[in-house]
């Protein structure tokens, strides 16, 4: 995950393994039925123009610019981690640490909400980030487990670069964890006094844990819990592939709804406040507004850490594409007239 930004697409590996099998059985096949007729011996004589590295070589050529276009597509990402010391003098930072919990279950895929509602929350969070300005950020994604994306951080372009490349793929156990991205979050906040929040961004179908238990745990570690709901109450039905919609056992289609209820729960139990999504713009001011500032920092020398990233996508599908120029050029059979004119010199 930390090489790529669409790691789906390094599933089509498996097509390049199917395709390598597959050309070795079908040449097996050829040369089985081949030695019916003839010797082996005989081959070149009676098929003067086959030539069986050339196959071979324009094989091997298209597999290698395949791979190459399959990992561009992956978008590789190549990084270092840099350190810089910086001079601060004593001061109060007067911003929170701030920890965000999306939900990447599939009923995110949802159209209630334009063009869908995972969408529509990487935007809410997005609009977040560009509002804060001396907080400290961080993203948990949760479906049936949740996982860290982003530990907290002040480094904001580096959070939204991972935030674009979040899908509904990243998480293979399916179901809505809210307790379990809640407990995760309040375990990765930095040590210290000092406003804390969580926020929970979900449609609220919560069926894997207590979590307004996990809202009550927060609290008593110092932290607060807000929710944002993502969808309509009315619910829409469940995108599965290109025209497909997702069904349960009975062959009924599954209709995802947001549930307020739980999510009003969570949040008055992390004596926080609930938001639905068109108004989750007003959160930065009820954030700001309630939360304590974060201590003073030492003064002296800090050292700060932060990622670099570089695209290296184009240099992949660059030689993709002399692999496949260079395919071009050979042919598959011998040339006849070179054929015809080494024979003439040997006579």
């Amino acid at each position: 995950m930390d090489w790529f930004v669409n790691t789906k697409y390094l599933w089509f590996f498996i097509g390049i393994l199917m395709s390598l099998a597959a050309f070795i059985w079908i040449n097996a096949r050829q040369k089985k039925a081949m030695q019916k007729f003839t010797h082996p011996s005989l081959f070149n004589e009676l098929m003067p123009l086959r030539s069986k590295s050339r196959k071979l070589v324009k094989f091997i050529l298209s597999m290698l610019a395949i791979s190459f276009m399959i990992v561009a597509a992956a978008k590789p990402k190549i990084g270092e981690r840099r350190e810089i010391e910086q001079e601060s003098s004593k001061e109060i930072r007067k911003g929170i640490q701030v920890m965000i919990a999306l939900d990447v279950s599939k009923s995110m895929e949802a159209r209630d909400e334009k063009p869908d509602r995972l969408t529509r929350a990487k935007l809410i969070v997005e609009k977040l980030i560009e509002n804060m300005k001396e907080d400290l950020v961080g993203l948990v994604i949760f479906a049936g487990e949740a996982y860290i994306q982003v530990p907290i951080t002040e480094d904001y372009k580096t959070t939204s670069f991972y935030l674009k490349s979040i899908d509904t793929d990243m998480i293979k156990r399916q179901g809505t964890a809210i307790g379990s991205a809640i407990d995760l979050c309040s375990r990765s906040f930095r040590a210290g006094e000092g406003g804390k929040a969580i926020i929970v961004i979900s449609d609220g179908e919560n069926h894997e844990d207590d979590a307004v238990q996990a809202a009550k745990d927060a609290v008593e570690k110092g932290a607060k819990v807000f929710t944002i709901g993502i969808g309509t109450e009315n619910g829409a039905t469940i995108p599965e592939g290109a025209d497909k919609i997702m069904k349960d056992n009975n062959g009924n289609p599954v209709i995802a709804k947001m549930n307020p209820e739980m999510l009003i729960r969570i949040a008055e139990a992390g004596e926080g406040k609930f938001f639905k999504h068109s108004s989750a713009e007003n959160i930065n001011k009820e954030l700001l507004g309630s939360m304590k500032v974060l201590p003073e920092e030492e003064s002296g020398q800090k050292k700060v850490q932060y990622m670099e990233w570089e695209d290296w996508f184009q240099y992949f599908l660059g030689i993709a594409l002399l692999f496949i120029v260079l395919e071009s050029l050979i042919l598959e059979k011998r040339n006849l007239k070179l054929m015809n004119l080494s024979i003439f010199e040997r006579r």
